[in-house]
């Protein structure tokens, strides 16, 4: 089962292990694989063969983190077409997005109102006001949480549009977990028979 949808941790169990193209493939248990938008203003067409390479093994459950970051990486412009060419390529393998998202949620929801993507899009580390969270909800976008969020957007996700991840925390499942349950005023093992149910929509075939 599936509980933690995104993790840099190759020990975290219960989880979706994010790698980038060109590591090794973790092997019986399952990943994401994708261009992080930190790394596309050195992303190539090698680098797409890398990608695409990783996402035909079975273990590859998802194609991320990718997606926009107005902060740090390449103009928008590439980042953008990166993007793209991640939401086609999860189209076309039938894969869920994990996405890493600064300052971009609109353009997010453009795309996949553009686009017509079908296939679910992840955002991964939430922490932007309910407003978005419920725009990214209607959009078929829903937010991922992990250590550090608003505690009112957690509370207008929760309990059918919202997942778990614990991402680079040293916390790990269980503390994200305790400090979630805290802010929505319900015990940790609600929380996560919750986030797992969730994820068991999304990610049909390990769950």
């Amino acid at each position: 089962m599936i509980t933690d949808v995104h993790t840099h941790n190759p020990d975290a169990a219960d989880a979706i292990l994010n790698i980038n193209p060109g590591d090794d493939i973790p092997r019986n248990r399952p990943f994401s694989c994708g261009i992080h938008p930190w790394m596309t203003d050195r992303a190539d067409n090698d680098t797409f063969t890398l990608l695409r390479q990783t996402l035909s093994n079975p273990g590859a459950v998802a194609i991320g983190e990718t997606g926009i970051d107005l902060m740090r990486g390449a103009p928008r412009d590439i980042q953008t077409d990166i993007f793209v060419r991640h939401i086609r390529l999860s189209e076309s393998l039938g894969l869920p997005i994990i996405i890493h998202s600064i300052r971009s949620w609109q353009e997010i929801i453009n795309l996949r109102r553009q686009l017509k993507a079908t296939q679910p899009w992840i955002f991964h580390g939430f922490r932007l006001k309910p407003e978005a969270a419920l725009r990214l909800i209607e959009a078929g976008v829903i937010p991922s949480f992990g250590i550090r969020y608003n505690p009112e957007s957690i509370k207008t996700a929760y309990p059918d549009h919202f997942l778990l991840e614990t991402d680079d925390s040293a916390e790990g499942l269980p503390g994200v977990t305790r400090h979630i349950a805290e802010t929505l005023g319900t015990d940790a093992e609600e929380v996560i028979r919750q986030a797992t149910i969730n994820a068991s929509r999304i990610f049909k075939n390990i769950t």
